[in-house]
C-alpha cells in the first residue's frame, strides 16, 4: 500500500470512529464527519496525472479561471471511478432503492418544500453506504475499535443522564438522555448491550480484564435501561433481542442446548406477558367500590364535599373527584405552600388537579385533614408536578407501566389523548392506518405524510374541544406503517426488498451482531420513526452499512466465534 493510500486508510477509520462516537452524543458532529468522509472518498479516486496536467498549464491566470470547473470535473471523475470499482455493487444498488423511493414519490407529492427536506435528511441512506463500500478494512480490528467507541460514547452519555437523575428527584425522562432523543438513546443502549455480550472482540480481548469490564458495562447499561430511563420502546427492543438470542442459539453459538435455550425464550416471553397482565389486573382489581348512599356529605370541619361521580379518573384504585372540599383545601394549601392553588405546578399543569390526584393516590380525602396528612416532602412533590406517590419509586419499572395503563384507561373513558404520550402514539397508528387505506397502492408521496396525518386528525377529532395542540399530533409512531402511508403497498414491498436483500446476497446474515442489529432496528421501527429524523436515520444507515458494505480485505481474520455465554 502506497503512502498516500495508507494515509487515506487511517484517515477513513479515524473519521468512522468519530462518527460512531457522535451517534449518541451529537447530531452536528455526526453530520460534519460525513462531509469529511465524502472528502476522503473523492481524494481516494483522484488520479495524480489529472492534477499534474492541470498545474503544468503555462499561466496562473488560466489556471485560476479553470480551477472551479477542474475541481468539479476531477470530483465527478473520482466518484465514477470509485463506484465502478465498488466490490459489492449489486448489494449497494439494491439498497439505494430505499432512497430512490423517496425521490420518485416526490413526483406526486403536493408539499414540494417538505419533500425536498425529506430528501436532504435521508441523504445518509445513499452516502454512507457509498463511502463505506469503497473502504477496505484490512482486518476486523478496525471494526472492533469502532464498535467499542460507540459503546463507550453510549456509556458516557448514561453517566451524564445519571447525574441529572441524581440531581433532580423529579427528572423528566428526556433529561436522562442529555444529547439525543430519549427513545433513540434507549435503542442505542439496547444495541450496546448486545455488542458487549455477543461480539467476540478477537483482537482486543487480550487486554487484561477486558471480559470482566465488558460484562460490568453490559450490566450497567441493562440497569440504566430498566430502572433509570425506562423507555418502553427501549425495554421492548431489549427483550426482543434477548428472545432472538435464545430462540436461535446455533447462530449465536450459546453454550446451552437448543431445547433448553428455546425453553428459556418461551419462559421469558410468558414472564413478560404475565407481568404485564398482572400489572393490568393489579390496576383494575384495586378499584374501590363506591356506594352513593354511603358517601359522607361534609368534612370534619363542617364544610360540604363535592362528589363528581360522572368523572371516572382513578389513582391507585381510588376515584379522584369524590370527597372534594375545594375552599377548605385551598386555605389549607396556602398555609403550607407559596404556590398558587389555582396556578400551575412546575410542569405547567393545573396545580389543583395535581394535588387532587396525588392525595387520592394516598387514599386521602381532598380536605384540610387530608392535606395535614401530607409531609413537607409530599408538598414539594406536588409543587414539582408529581401526580401519584408511586412515581417516587424511582428504581422500579412498575410506575412506568402504571402510567401507560392509566393513560389508556383515561383515553377509553374520555376519548382525549391530551398529554398522554402512549395514547398519542396509538392514536397516530390508528390515523396512519386510515390514511394508508385511502392511498393503498402508491401512498401520499414523500412530502405529504405530515399533511395527510394532520388532515385526518382534524377530520376525526375536535382538537379545540380536546385542548390538543398541533405539537401533540404525532405523525406516525410506526416507521413500517409510514412507509405504506408514503409509498403504498408497492413502495413498502420495494423498501423491504431494499433492506433485507443486500445482506442476503452478501452473506451478512451469518454475522450474529448484524442479526441483532436488524432485530433492534426493526422492533424500534414499530414504535418510532427511525428513518424520519437525523439521529435514528444515522444509526440505521451507519450500522447497516458498517455490517453490509464495510467488508474485510482478507478472509483469514474473519471471526469464527461469538461469545459463548450470555
Amino acid at each position: 500500500m502506497s503512502d498516500r493510500k495508507l494515509i487515506l486508510h487511517y484517515a477513513n477509520w479515524i473519521v468512522i470512529g468519530l462518527m460512531a462516537i457522535s451517534l449518541p452524543v451529537s447530531k452536528f458532529t455526526f453530520s460534519m464527519f460525513q462531509f469529511f468522509l465524502a472528502g476522503l472518498f473523492i481524494l481516494d479516486g483522484i488520479k495524480y496525472d489529472d492534477c499534474n496536467n492541470f498545474f503544468r498549464q503555462p499561466t496562473t491566470f488560466r489556471k485560476g479561471l479553470q480551477a472551479i470547473p477542474f475541481i468539479v470535473w476531477i470530483s465527478i471523475k473520482a466518484i465514477v471511478v470509485k463506484v465502478r470499482n465498488m466490490p459489492d455493487k449489486k448489494a449497494f444498488l439494491v439498497f439505494v432503492l430505499l432512497y430512490l423511493l423517496h425521490l420518485v414519490a416526490v413526483l406526486y407529492s403536493d408539499n414540494f418544500s417538505r419533500a425536498l427536506t425529506e430528501l436532504r435528511v435521508k441523504l445518509p441512506l445513499i452516502l454512507i453506504p457509498l463511502f463505506f463500500s469503497s473502504i477496505k478494512t484490512g482486518s476486523h480490528k478496525w471494526k472492533e475499535v469502532v464498535l467499542l467507541l460507540f459503546v463507550v460514547a453510549t456509556i458516557v452519555s448514561t453517566f451524564f443522564g445519571m447525574v441529572n437523575f441524581v440531581a433532580d428527584t423529579q427528572a423528566d425522562i428526556r433529561s436522562l438522555s442529555p444529547f439525543i432523543h430519549h427513545i433513540n438513546f434507549s435503542v442505542f443502549i439496547a444495541f450496546s448491550i448486545f455488542v458487549l455480550m455477543v461480539h467476540p472482540f478477537d483482537h482486543v480481548s487480550t487486554i487484561p480484564g477486558f471480559s470482566v469490564y465488558t460484562r460490568l458495562a453490559a450490566i450497567w447499561l441493562f440497569l440504566f435501561q430498566m430502572l433509570i430511563i425506562k423507555s418502553l420502546t427501549g425495554v421492548i427492543v431489549l427483550f426482543a433481542g434477548v428472545l432472538t438470542l435464545f430462540l436461535f442459539p446455533e447462530l449465536f453459538r450459546l453454550t446451552i442446548r437448543p431445547l433448553y435455550s428455546r425453553a428459556v425464550a418461551f419462559l421469558l416471553l410468558f414472564g413478560i406477558i404475565g407481568y404485564t397482565g398482572f400489572s393490568v389486573f393489579r390496576y383494575y382489581n384495586a378499584v374501590e367500590t363506591i356506594h352513593i348512599d354511603s358517601l359522607e356529605q361534609a368534612t370534619s370541619r363542617g364544610n360540604p364535599y363535592s362528589h363528581l361521580l360522572e368523572e371516572s379518573m382513578l389513582e391507585n384504585g381510588h376515584m379522584v373527584f369524590i370527597y372534594i372540599a375545594d375552599q377548605e383545601l385551598k386555605e389549607a394549601w396556602h398555609d403550607r405552600s407559596k404556590y398558587d392553588y389555582e396556578g400551575k405546578d412546575d410542569r405547567g399543569h393545573d396545580l389543583r388537579y395535581t394535588l387532587y390526584r396525588y392525595m387520592t393516590s394516598l387514599g386521602l380525602r381532598k380536605d384540610a385533614d387530608g392535606l395535614d396528612s401530607l409531609s413537607d416532602v409530599d408538598i414539594r412533590l406536588v409543587e414539582s408536578g408529581l401526580t401519584n406517590h408511586i412515581f417516587t419509586r424511582r428504581y422500579s419499572l412498575y410506575p412506568r407501566i402504571y402510567q401507560t395503563i392509566w393513560e389508556y384507561d383515561q383515553f377509553r373513558e374520555t376519548g382525549n389523548f391530551h398529554e398522554k404520550s402512549f395514547i398519542q402514539r396509538l392514536t397516530s397508528i390508528q390515523i396512519g392506518i386510515e390514511v394508508a387505506k385511502e392511498n393503498l397502492l402508491f401512498g401520499v408521496g414523500t412530502g405529504d405524510v405530515v399533511d395527510a396525518y394532520r388532515a385526518k386528525y382534524h377530520e376525526n377529532y375536535d382538537l379545540r374541544l380536546l385542548d390538543v395542540s398541533d405539537n401533540e399530533l404525532i405523525t406516525g409512531a410506526n416507521q413500517w406503517l409510514n412507509l405504506i402511508v408514503a409509498f403504498g403497498i408497492v413502495g413498502f414491498l420495494v423498501a423491504l426488498f431494499a433492506i433485507f436483500y443486500p445482506p442476503y446476497i452478501s452473506g451478512t446474515f451469518h454475522i450474529p451482531l448484524f442479526v441483532l442489529f436488524l432485530v433492534v432496528s426493526s422492533t424500534a421501527m414499530f414504535g418510532e420513526e427511525m428513518l424520519r429524523f437525523q439521529t435514528g436515520l444515522g444509526f440505521f444507515a451507519f450500522f447497516y452499512s458498517f455490517f453490509v458494505f464495510l467488508k474485510p480485505e482478507t478472509s483469514d481474520q474473519q471471526p469464527n466465534t461469538t461469545r459463548n455465554a450470555m
